[in-house]
């Protein structure tokens, strides 16, 4: 078992006042949240801001603890082996923390230093971590010469110098551009296939969740759904149909009756999770044209699987 958590709830302890308001005490950052990792998967913690990624991500990497329920990563308790956890993970956070007038050797060494390596054994260590990110070549270049896809491979190369079951990555592709953002997931998933590292990346971007084995979908502190990508797809069943009207919450009552549908209107769109959206469509036009101004059609995606079990529009 690579992650075990069972109810975990958290809540930030600062109330704030609005105005000349009462105090008004925040929702839970977490709440209830119960999943499980059983073998080395790449997993994506899929979520707008504010879900309630950083802070799981906080509990998971020991610096906070949970308030209720509890956790286990690689078969020990966050609270009571919390130094046995930090020996069985890897984290890398979203901001920097590589010191950028030392090289990427420098870098490595200092934090092999930490993790209680010396000598031949470091050496040996930090090759093999440079090989798996292929940064040899930089091995020896200063980190404020490195692009900022070049520096996250460093910081991961770094965390991997005690060779971690568990890699924690909180959004890693933050600030990156497209084409550092795919390199850096084809280099999780060499990790994840090659070594045998459990990956688990917090992130808000649906197409980089769609690569992944499993998602952990955040919403308002709660884990909304989970599952491979694409079965969460397919569970909607048949295609989306998004209906744009000036008389949409007429037109979804309208269609909200129909078995196997599921209908949601939002703003003036009438959103339609329906097994057959051709017919539905030449129905509707048939029916009620006049109150439609457009319609479109498409499978089911990330988006999709987000609003059915949030009701919200996914906004990163």
């Amino acid at each position: 078992m690579i992650v075990r958590a069972e109810s975990l709830g958290y809540r930030y302890p600062v109330p704030r006042r609005r105005g000349n308001g009462p105090l008004v005490f925040p929702k839970p950052a977490l709440n209830g949240v119960t999943f499980q990792v059983e073998e080395p998967r790449l997993i994506a913690l899929l979520g707008p801001n504010g879900s309630g990624k950083s802070t799981l991500f906080r509990i998971l990497t020991t610096l906070l603890s949970p308030q209720t329920g509890r956790a286990e990563v690689c078969g020990f308790d966050l609270q009571r082996d919390a130094l046995a956890v930090r020996r069985q993970i890897g984290v890398v956070f979203q901001e920097s923390s590589l010191d950028r007038k030392l090289t990427v050797r420098e870098n490595l060494t200092c934090a092999g230093n930490l993790y209680g390596l010396q000598g031949v054994a470091l050496v040996k260590r930090i090759d093999q971590a440079a090989q798996q990110m292929d940064l040899s070549s930089r091995l020896d270049h200063d980190v404020q010469t490195l692009s900022g896809g070049l520096r996250r491979r460093a910081e991961i190369a770094r965390t991997l110098l005690h060779q971690p079951r568990l890699l924690l990555l909180d959004e890693p592709s933050s600030g990156l551009d497209p084409l550092a953002r795919r390199e850096l997931w084809h280099y999780l998933r060499r990790l994840q296939v090659t070594e045998g590292v459990a990956v688990l990346a917090s992130t808000h971007f649906l197409d980089e969740a769609a690569q992944c084995d499993w998602l952990l979908i955040m919403h308002e502190g709660r884990l909304a759904a989970q599952g491979a990508p694409d079965p969460l797809c397919e569970d909607l069943g048949g295609e989306v149909v998004e209906i744009v009207s000036d008389r949409a919450a007429e037109l979804g009552s309208v269609l909200a009756p129909r078995a196997g549908f599921h209908v949601a209107v939002v703003d003036d769109v009438v959103r339609v999770e329906c097994p057959n959206a051709p017919a539905l469509i030449g129905n509707l036009s048939a029916s009620h044209g006049e109150w439609i101004q457009e319609m479109r059609m498409h499978r089911p995606s990330l988006a999709d699987v987000y609003f059915h079990a949030t009701g919200d529009l996914f906004r990163p």
